[in-house]
């Protein structure tokens, strides 16, 4: 039974610790299939324990995150896209970059998609 509280308590600290780090503003730039210029989106993220909220603006308009939660190694939440829902998934590279992936999500050239990379702003 200690064992099993010792897991709960490390993983409980964890989630916290992962928590911390979304919060505030990202940039990131998506690629042109064609090799032009990039779109840029900013990424605001706020957490309240493990749910995670916030917006992604781009040229387009913005876009509210739902369903945003803290996991064991980054961070998940979806989006509607035109009437799809997309699944994204982040991980922390290091306190200022994370790396997201969109379920679904072709790369630009139609590879397979490596995601995006976000960047604190500060």
């Amino acid at each position: 039974m200690k064992t099993l509280a010792s897991v709960a308590f490390m993983l409980l600290f964890a989630l916290q610790a992962y928590a911390g780090k979304v919060d505030g503003t990202w940039k990131a730039t998506f690629g042109a299939p064609d090799g032009g210029q990039g779109m840029e989106m900013t990424f605001k993220f706020a957490t309240d324990g493990d749910k995670v909220t916030g917006s992604i603006a781009t040229p387009q308009g913005d876009m509210p995150i739902s369903n945003g939660k803290i996991t064991e190694t980054g961070f998940t939440f979806e989006i509607d896209f035109n009437g799809t829902t997309m699944k994204n998934t982040g991980t922390f590279k290091d306190d200022d970059t994370i790396t997201l992936k969109a379920e679904g999500m072709p790369a630009p050239d139609g590879q397979d998609n490596p995601g995006l990379v976000l960047k604190r702003q500060k």
